[in-house]
């Protein structure tokens, strides 16, 4: 067998080796979002990465901001998120149900969620700062989760 040969072979076996390996990770129904639970090589990735670190208090301004860093919401609040040094992430726990819509990152779309009392709610914001609108008929939250 020549050297080019040998190369090609190797290859090709590269290739069923990682065809073989993608399948065995499980086959996607293409349900589920980045929370479902399910592992794979881009969810191994993400856990040795870690999360975003936190947004710094003194970035986060809103007129339902209570002392202590309780945010009492009538009808809607808007979160604003000051511009900052790369991803951050908002952590919010809702005392009461509230829908929360923010912007995703890096794009022009917005998500909505439906909180249950008692969550813990996380909201990636990029560099470019957030408006994040809390929702509800009267709903008290606390920033950097459970107080």
């Amino acid at each position: 067998m020549t050297r080019s040969q040998k190369i090609l072979l190797g290859v090709g076996v590269l290739i069923v080796v990682l065809f073989v390996l993608s399948v065995a990770n499980g086959s996607r129904s293409g349900t589920g979002d980045a929370n479902s639970g399910r592992s794979g090589f881009v969810a191994w990735l993400g856990k040795l990465a870690g999360s975003p670190p936190t947004v710094d208090r003194a970035d986060v301004t809103a007129d339902c901001l209570q002392p202590g860093d309780r945010l009492e919401v009538k009808d809607s609040c808007t979160v604003k998120v000051a511009a900052g040094k790369g991803t951050r992430s908002l952590k919010l726990h809702a005392v009461d149900a509230v829908s929360v819509t923010a912007p995703v990152p890096n794009d022009d779309s917005t998500a909505e969620h439906d909180a249950a009392a008692g969550e813990d709610i996380s909201v990636t914001v990029d560099e470019g700062g957030a408006d994040v609108v809390l929702r509800c008929g009267t709903c008290v939250l606390t920033l950097g989760g459970e107080t």
